[in-house]
């Protein structure tokens, strides 16, 4: 049996807001996105991996963190200046929920959200020494 994973999907309060926050603190690349319909939705990629939004569907089982009062993961994402990455999403509007943290030898993490709920654990590796 072969198991791929083609995107991950989130459920947001606003689409469109979603989008323009992410295009600006990731440089997420947009791939579609509709909002002609009642229910807007997405597209995004930031780099290979694959996003997909839509707005919140409470009756449908579609709730964003904020409905759900939190999320239980968080999306890591790898970067070559953690620390930079972290400022420009403070600056847009996120929160720290865990400062940098420097694990010697290994890597850099901190854990932002969103202001829709979303955890992002935004890290830098460092080489590998010879």
């Amino acid at each position: 049996m072969t198991i791929t994973i083609k995107n991950i999907n989130l459920f947001v309060p606003d689409t469109e807001q979603a989008m323009s926050l992410y295009q600006r603190i990731f440089d997420a690349n947009v791939i579609e996105l509709s909002t002609a319909q009642e229910i807007k939705s997405g597209c995004f990629s930031i780099r290979e991996s694959l996003f997909a939004l839509a707005d919140e569907q409470p009756d449908q089982s579609g709730k964003s963190p904020l409905l759900l009062n939190g999320t239980p993961f968080c999306i890591q994402l790898i970067c070559d200046n953690a620390a930079k990455l972290v400022k420009k999403t403070l600056d847009a509007g996120c929160m720290l929920e865990m400062p940098l943290t420097i694990v010697p030898n290994k890597f850099k993490v901190a854990n932002i959200q969103d202001p829709f709920g979303f955890v992002w654990s935004i890290s830098e590796i460092y080489p590998l020494a010879d």
